[in-house]
């Protein structure tokens, strides 16, 4: 994957268009006919102190919304799901 990233930006080092070049360039103006060296670090997960100002953001209500439909449905038998997205006007195919 990183390879091919860096074949990507070499390619594009020697673009035929000035501007997509200079965008590929090192910070003193020659490329570098080696690839660079790319850190990469595992992403950690710092756990927030709680808030009670915390909002919940639309994402993370999807999420628990859709989590509770799955605990709902798993532990039913239902026969088939009609509609999950909402009707707020109550009108049929829209």
């Amino acid at each position: 994957m990183i390879l091919n990233w860096l074949w990507v930006v070499n390619l594009h080092v020697g673009f035929q268009f000035q501007l997509v070049a200079d965008l590929f360039q090192d910070k003193d103006g020659v490329s570098s006919s080696k690839p660079s060296k790319v850190n990469i670090r595992a992403l950690k997960t710092v756990p927030k102190a709680p808030n009670k100002e915390h909002r919940k953001t639309v994402g993370h209500q999807f999420r628990s919304s859709l989590q509770l439909l799955m605990e709902t449905l798993n532990a039913t038998t239902p026969h088939y799901v009609r509609c999950i997205k909402p009707n707020d006007y109550k009108e049929a195919f829209s």
